[in-house]
């Protein structure tokens, strides 16, 4: 049960040459904030590589800011228990060379295990991973894994595709591509169709890495919100085969904090329940000196709430817990798609969101019966061609 912090500063150098690296939270409450300097592991990839909350009921958290990490395996969510990892990358490099999980937990004991990973600055990099990038690792169940991607961060699986389930059931991911934000993969698919997989486009660009490839498939839901989506096909021809569906009902617009609490030493996961809609996340934010949380942050408003949802606060550390006021509900807007880059983007159902449809360059085909829906806007050319199949 104790908890610790740990700081890496500009001028601090940390090389460790042994499988085992770092492991932040191992059976209480841990925290690592990086504002600089160089965090460098050379030991083989190995499942206590680089952790983010290690046995059952611990916390962990790990905040860059600056600096550089180069590391063989991140794991955000541990391979031995179903403890809370919550990741945030406002800036600097984090280079992974062989795997990226969020949530490893192997057998009953990783059962319900929760991460949070939120990029909103700075690069998260896999390099020619050895194992596709994975949610929900080694077939365990009732898992939850969201990922943000905004702010101008930024998340490179040049080589690799993101498995939004690699094992286990009812298992829930969430992937948000907010304004600013770039992911650069080969695909967006599901190995194991047994859960829950939302995406959701709300301003942010998806690169597509490889041709003749499906860019997106499998998603139970993918959400088009007010901000828009970009597709950049970067020379390449792609497919998506999922709906592209414009946000519906209400979402969430903010959630009050009416008493910080005391000592946390981390951000605690922010889990959204009930109200009668689905898949709003987000993130909270702790000042590290005063060990207050300070605010919630919305990081993807979700569909269809009726009512103020419950909101729970997982791990922090906190020695007395925040208190939160009602949250506030608001209007859910379509946006549109943006299509760049040189290639073929094909859409092969029939998609019903609202916003303008605009080509930039390339071309995007309609390849489904109805092609879009007829409350989509008018096409915007701009360098690019639309062929409707």
């Amino acid at each position: 049960n104790d908890r610790g912090i740990m700081r890496v500063q500009n001028g601090n150098t940390v090389n460790i040459s042994g499988s085992a690296g770092m492991v932040i939270g191992v059976s209480g409450a841990g925290a690592l904030y990086q504002s600089g300097g160089n965090i460098n592991l050379t030991g083989t990839a190995s499942a206590e590589n680089f952790v983010v909350g290690r046995n059952s009921g611990a916390y962990g958290y790990y905040q860059l800011s600056g600096g550089s990490v180069s590391i063989k395996e991140l794991a955000v969510g541990s391979a031995y228990g179903n403890a809370t990892g919550v990741m945030d990358v406002l800036g600097g490099s984090l280079v992974t060379e062989d795997y990226f999980f969020q949530n490893r937990g192997d057998g009953a004991g990783g059962a319900g295990q929760k991460s949070v990973v939120n990029v909103i600055g700075g690069t998260l990099q896999g390099n020619s991973l050895t194992l596709d990038a994975s949610f929900s690792f080694n077939s365990t169940d009732n898992k939850l894994a969201v990922m943000t991607i905004g702010n101008g961060g930024q998340v490179i699986f040049r080589d690799n595709g993101l498995d939004m389930n690699r094992g286990g059931n009812n298992n829930t991911a969430i992937l948000n591509l907010n304004q600013g934000g770039l992911l650069e993969v080969d695909r967006i698919y599901v190995n194991d169709n047994r859960g829950t997989q939302v995406l959701n486009f709300n301003g942010g660009t998806l690169k597509g890495a490889a041709t003749g490839v499906t860019l997106i498939s499998g998603m139970n839901q993918m959400n088009l919100f007010g901000g828009g989506m970009t597709i950049d096909t970067a020379g390449q021809n792609q497919t998506i085969s999922d709906v592209i569906a414009g946000a519906a009902g209400k979402g969430l617009a903010s959630i009050p904090v009416i008493d910080g609490g005391d000592g946390y030493v981390g951000p605690p996961l922010v889990e959204i329940s009930g109200g009668g809609g689905q898949y709003a996340t987000a993130r909270a934010v702790v000042d590290p000196v005063t060990g207050k949380l300070t605010s919630i942050e919305v990081t993807s408003p979700g569909l269809n709430y009726t009512s103020a949802p419950s909101i729970t606060l997982t791990g922090g550390g906190a020695t007395r817990v925040a208190q939160l006021g009602t949250p506030v509900l608001a209007d859910n807007v379509s946006g549109g798609l943006t299509k760049k880059g040189a290639g073929t983007l094909t859409l092969t159902a029939r998609n019903t969101y609202t916003g303008d449809t605009s080509v930039e360059a390339g071309t995007l085909e309609f390849n489904a019966p109805g092609g879009v829906s007829t409350d989509a806007n008018p096409y915007v050319y701009s360098g690019g061609a639309i062929t409707i199949g």
